[in-house]
């Protein structure tokens, strides 16, 4: 079914080299979510994990995909007859109890209920991507060839060594036979169900993807493919494909699993005309502005046969018109990003940008050369205390772990975050302080997020924060009624002389180990903190002001108050050969570990790292955890075949 050819191959290099990237941004921004449901024609509730997962799709636009992947013993070769390598491959890289199950991010080996689908996708949205990915596709409708660009720009140093890309192809509007489809009325036509986002194939190499490196922070990855559009996939049975049904989606992961976020490539019907310009897409660049002045980027396309060396823009926000000329160079059939700057209002404002003209000629506006949307100016707040650090107190209610909050300079780099917390064991409130230094005057955006959609005074406790400067002057305050999350822009003056605090370290016992990093700091100072064992020692867990911090030997932070650290060694307990044969995750675990093995377990025993048994378990395939504390801790599972151990982290 293959029929991929890499023309420019993998072209890797940094972002100080000459090399740019067209498509995707270098901002760092969140995840991404891609929703693979297991699923079958034959399969009665299936139709209703369809609904679901729509509902999540529409709930995210630009930020979630569902996948439907027909495999198991649901999935049928008759007409329409969905089943493919690459999706059975898949399938069955997954743990499935039953049907509709799925993967959200591939964030588990162990396919998931439907109902467990939106908890799971708001948890990753709301978390931080190493990467981000984009690209365009062009589509030759009378050759039937797609030629694919795809980048990825990791913002951070990606996990491992090597990640993996996928290119699918999706497929919406197939008519056929589908069991229990009333559970799903929006999709029955007739007597006929509606089949969308249908996994059609898999473009790159692999069902899994093909490999990527480098994956530091600053890395731009390009991949050119080209595809040949099948007329039909399936057999017997097969399905043809519609081209102006069929989308194409790109992922990249840690691995085969962990997913770290993904993107819909945009679609463009290719031409054998000169100038053809297009706007792809726009967005309002993230920037940390107490002001009217905005950007807007937006991603060109030259889908001609000439090289575009300068486009003329009409630019109307709210009616006002204006005008923007470019100069530059696309190549034919490539892309470019480019920033406008522009003035907007306060509060939110309907822009439309139209290509007038393209080297010099005049160009009537169309759907491929116009494209609307949104920009807002958020209002500021103006603090003119001078002030060298700034104090963020949140009271959280029961639910801590829902909390997170996050504090970006004028470059929107991320300079301080919080949370999650630990859950109370009743309602109630408890207090967290930061202290964030303040290295220079100007505009800062404090964001705090609520991953249940309900705040932190919601019945569960009178929880509130407020951030305060360093005479005890109240900057934001609020109630904690905040739903999902709220956002400010708060322009600060800078204080003069630095704060400085101290780093003090304890070891346990004291002949364990040695240590290193202690001392005196000025605030906002990157403080790294190193555990080497002594001889008959191995490092268990570095503790800071009473809490579990890594079990790292070696920890790195960013210094904002006093800090006693205590590190914690323990004697070798003679569980020195861990076995390769035992899987627990995740790792670190909070609540519930998770073993995975190929043989049937007799019973489990968890010891501390000083060789002291804390907890007996059964045959179970999961342990209850949450009772444990903080540390480093050694699972022993017993089978007919022996016994396994693995090191674990309760945090």
């Amino acid at each position: 079914m293959k029929k991929i050819t890499l023309v420019l191959a993998l072209l890797i290099a940094s972002a100080a080299s000459v090399m740019a990237q067209n498509y995707v941004s270098t901002e760092p921004a969140n995840r991404n979510v891609i929703i693979e449901e297991f699923t079958g024609r034959n399969c009665g509730y299936c139709p209703d994990g369809h609904l679901i997962a729509n509902n999540i799709v529409a709930a995210h636009p630009g930020r979630v995909w569902a996948v439907n992947i027909h495999a198991g013993g649901y999935a049928t070769n008759t007409y329409p007859n969905f089943l493919t390598n690459d999706g059975t491959t898949i399938h069955n890289g997954f743990s499935i109890s039953g049907y509709p199950t799925g993967a959200v991010n591939r964030s588990s080996q162990t396919a998931i209920d439907r109902g467990q689908w939106a908890g799971v996708t708001n948890q990753k949205l709301a978390q931080a991507s190493e990467v981000n990915v984009d690209g365009v596709v062009i589509v030759d409708p009378v050759l039937r060839t797609a030629t694919i660009h795809v980048e990825a720009y990791y913002t951070a140093d990606g996990p491992g060594t090597t990640n993996k890309m996928t290119v699918v192809m999706l497929q919406d509007n197939i008519l056929g036979s589908q069991a229990g489809m009333s559970g799903n009325p929006g999709q029955v036509i007739g007597n006929q169900y509606n089949h969308m986002h249908i996994l059609r194939d898999v473009i790159s190499s692999t069902a899994w993807g093909d490999e990527i490196s480098p994956i530091s922070a600053g890395t731009l990855i390009q991949e050119e493919l080209t595809y040949q559009i099948p007329e039909s996939i399936g057999t017997p049975n097969g399905v043809d494909v519609i081209i102006d049904d069929v989308y194409f989606l790109v992922y990249v992961a840690a691995n085969n699993y962990n997913i770290l976020s993904a993107c819909e490539l945009t679609k463009i019907i290719g031409s054998d005309a000169p100038i053809n310009p297009g706007i792809t897409a726009f967005e309002q660049k993230e920037e940390v502005v107490c002001g009217l002045d905005k950007t807007a980027v937006l991603t060109l396309l030259n889908g001609g046969t000439d090289e575009l060396t300068s486009l003329g823009f009409n630019i109307d926000i709210d009616g006002v018109t204006s005008t923007y000329n470019w100069a530059g160079n696309i190549a034919s059939y490539s892309g470019a990003s480019i920033e406008i700057p522009l003035e907007i209002p306060v509060g939110t404002s309907d822009v439309t940008f139209s290509i007038n003209t393209a080297n010099g000629t005049t160009i009537e506006p169309n759907n491929m050369t116009t494209v609307s949307g949104e920009m807002t100016t958020e209002d500021w707040l103006t603090h003119d205390n001078p002030t060298s650090t700034i104090t963020v107190r949140i009271w959280q209610d029961r639910f801590g772990n829902q909390t997170y909050w996050y504090l970006y300079d004028g470059a929107n780099e991320l300079i301080a975050s919080g949370g999650p917390y630990s859950i109370l064991p009743s309602a109630g409130t408890e207090l967290h302080e930061h202290i964030v230094p303040v290295p220079a005057s100007g505009c800062y955006n404090f964001k705090i997020i609520d991953t249940a959609n309900n705040g932190i005074n919601n019945t569960q406790g009178a929880g509130h924060y407020e951030i305060v400067d360093d005479e005890e002057n109240i900057i934001i305050e609020s109630d904690g009624q905040y739903g999902s999350g709220e956002t400010y822009l708060m322009s600060l003056v800078s204080g003069s002389a630095p704060t400085t605090y101290a780093v003090t370290i304890t070891k346990e016992p004291e002949n364990g180990g040695n240590v290193t990093g202690a001392g005196t700091y000025n605030a906002g100072s990157v403080v790294t903190i190193t555990a080497t064992p002594a001889q008959g020692f191995i490092f268990s867990t570095w503790f800071g002001n009473g809490s579990f911090i890594t079990s790292d030997p070696s920890y790195t932070f960013t210094i904002s108050q006093d800090m006693a650290f205590n590190a914690v060694f323990a004697p070798e307990v003679g569980i020195e050969d861990l076995s390769d044969a035992i899987a627990v995750y995740p790792n670190p675990v909070e609540n519930t570990l998770n073993i995975s093995m190929g043989e049937d377990i007799t019973n489990a025993t968890i010891y501390d790292v000083f060789g002291r048994k804390v907890l007996v378990s059964g045959n179970a395939t999961s342990i209850d955890v949450s009772s444990l504390s903080n540390g480093m801790y050694i699972l022993r599972v017993n089978t007919a075949q022996g016994s396994h151990d693995m090191k674990f982290i309760k945090k």
